[in-house]
């Protein structure tokens, strides 16, 4: 048996398993989202859970309303993103605009509703959550983190 090239693959085998086994083990869904969900009532969750199935219904509406230019426009990818959404900008007729707009006005509606069915103490929960968030991670880089007196 020739042991040169025998330790080098399992050395090598045995860090891709630590790796692959390390990096999926540190993914959770969204631990915060969860405890939120937590404390809302039936109604609430199922309000969610309809607002959520209707912007997926939108968004395939608006979808299948797309010409083969415009679906041709979005899968170019030697345009940049705000090339792409000013290209299909200028490119949409009355009735995707209209379509956008109503899917527009009923997110607004459905935030609306959503916010009103909240109580006090819910509201405080999700504005804690959010500061959390804001304050702990990197991705709201030009956010001011607050004094450590102020976080809880």
């Amino acid at each position: 048996m020739n042991h040169k090239k025998t330790i080098p693959v399992i050395f090598f085998l045995l860090m891709l398993l630590f790796l692959g086994t390390s990096a999926s083990y540190g993914q959770k869904e969204n631990p915060g989202r969860d405890r939120l969900s937590a404390n809302l009532t039936a109604e609430q969750k199922a309000l969610l859970e309809a607002n959520r199935s209707s912007i997926t219904e939108t968004r395939e509406a608006f979808k299948a309303s797309l010409t083969a230019d415009q679906l041709r426009m979005l899968k170019d990818n030697s345009l940049s993103i705000d090339q792409k959404r000013e290209g299909l900008k200028s490119s949409l007729n009355a009735e995707q605009k209209q379509l956008l707009n109503q899917n527009r006005q009923l997110r607004m509606m459905q935030r609306q509703q959503f916010r009103s069915s909240l109580t006090y103490q819910q509201k405080q929960m999700i504005r804690r959550a959010y500061i959390y968030r804001t304050n702990n991670t990197s991705a709201h880089p030009g956010m001011r983190r607050l004094p450590k007196w102020r976080r809880r």
